[in-house]
């Protein structure tokens, strides 16, 4: 499936950059760390038999420095390489969208970054052949 391929590939980019990637963290020493999800999937399905998908992923940095220059710095680091992603060739163009907010929930204020890339696929519809056997063998 192309949404796991593409989800695959960002996530090998962000640990290979050496960055922690995780559901939740094990420690609240255990930062910077990175949340990656998938946040909405936009499907087209055009007349000639092609599509083109809309793929938005979301990445939550979270940050125990006190400011956003880690959270910048990550962020700028993983976009840098983002075009990575080019190298499946169903994927079409890239957009990123990104904030910086406080995070209040732990009782000190920390920073959250939240990183959207909008990844636009497409490509032609595979037809799946019949494998019924028509030789008369």
């Amino acid at each position: 499936m192309l949404i796991t391929t593409i989800k695959k590939k960002i996530f090998e980019l962000i640990t290979r950059l050496g960055y922690t990637v995780k559901d939740t963290p094990e420690s609240e020493n255990d930062t910077p760390w990175i949340k990656l999800s998938l946040a909405t999937v936009l499907k087209q399905y055009l007349k000639d038999g092609s599509f083109k998908h809309s793929l938005s992923f979301r990445l939550d940095v979270f940050s125990d420095y006190n400011g956003e220059a880690e959270i910048l710095e990550i962020e700028d680091n993983i976009t840098s390489h983002i075009s990575e992603i080019y190298e499946l060739p169903e994927v079409l163009g890239i957009t990123t969208n990104f904030r910086i907010i406080d995070d209040k929930s732990t009782g000190v204020v920390k920073k959250h970054g939240i990183v959207t890339y909008n990844i636009i696929v497409g490509g032609k519809e595979q037809e799946v052949e019949d494998e019924t056997d028509t030789s008369g063998e």
